[in-house]
């Protein structure tokens, strides 16, 4: 005589938060020159297939420029300023809020792993930049894996993942021009 017993085991996926691995620590932005990239060969993993990245808390801390002073994503940038304080760029809202000198971009929407984090960038507009450091820090990332079965949509850093910018003056140095002497 036999037995059989029979038994039905059910899976439910729980969403793991993103996570990043960082690249480049230390970038230096020359005067006149372009954009320098923060974190272009950072790693990004939403974990699981399928999903994309949601939102982005950025901080952009030592500002002294005003509005000189730019968060690039992409080919767009944000004045960190504090003079517009909510809008769009490179298809991606973002709110800005301005305390002393720390800005904290927040970026909502929807995106492909890398194409937000890795295209971002500073830039600084004035002739005369102020020479000292700035430090770009991701505070947390969020996907679209959700929280159902206590899973995990968002990552705080801790400790925050940071690139330090050196801001220098690219000392040009003095042309002269022969003139006609009589």
């Amino acid at each position: 005589f036999e037995t059989q017993i029979t038994s039905t085991i059910q899976l439910t996926g729980i969403n793991n938060p993103p996570n990043v691995t960082q690249g480049v620590a230390t970038v230096v932005f020359a005067k006149a020159a372009p954009a320098v990239l923060l974190f272009s060969d950072a790693e990004i993993d939403t974990i699981e297939q399928g999903q994309e990245l949601t939102g982005l808390v950025v901080t952009v801390g030592g500002l002294v420029d005003g509005a000189n002073e730019l968060l690039w994503i992409g080919d767009e940038s944000i004045a960190l300023d504090g003079s517009t304080t909510s809008g769009q760029v490179s298809g991606v809202d973002y709110r800005l809020e301005l305390i002393g000198d720390r800005a904290t971009v927040t970026l909502s929407g929807s995106w492909s792993a890398g194409t937000v984090v890795q295209t971002l960038g500073y830039s600084n507009t004035s002739l005369s930049p102020t020479e000292s450091d700035r430090t770009v820090s991701l505070i947390s990332l969020t996907d679209s894996g959700g929280v159902e079965n206590s899973g995990q949509d968002s990552q705080l850093f801790d400790p925050e993942i940071t690139s330090l910018i050196h801001v220098t003056t690219n000392n040009t140095p003095p042309s002269v021009t022969q003139g006609v002497t009589a």
